[in-house]
């Protein structure tokens, strides 16, 4: 693939992570991922608090911090790689909040 053939597909990938439903095999994946990523970023995406924090986290990510390997995003694929990973990251915790704030009750 081309770099700017990247740059299409993941553009496209950054607007369908918003409407995917929560079901969806990317966002499942993701969310696997994602419960990594916090836990290395010390939070407890488990527990009421720590989704909380991290949700906020994600509410002031730069797209630079969107990966492991924090750094500059240098080209547009990257760029909407992050972007779509930031999204599908927000909708996640979002969703796993209603889901603890349901059983803190």
């Amino acid at each position: 693939m081309t770099e700017q053939q990247l740059s299409v597909a993941a553009e496209r990938l950054a607007e369908d992570i918003k409407t995917v439903p929560l079901s969806d095999s990317l966002l499942r994946h993701l969310e696997a991922a994602a419960t990594e990523f916090f836990r290395s970023k010390g939070f407890d995406i488990s527990i009421l608090p720590g989704c909380k924090a991290a949700l906020m986290w994600l509410e002031r990510a730069k797209v630079e911090e969107a990966f492991w390997d924090e750094g500059n995003v240098d080209n547009t694929a990257d760029w909407y790689l992050a972007e779509a990973r930031l999204d599908g990251m927000r909708r996640i915790m979002a969703h796993r909040l209603k889901i603890l704030e349901k059983t803190d009750l």
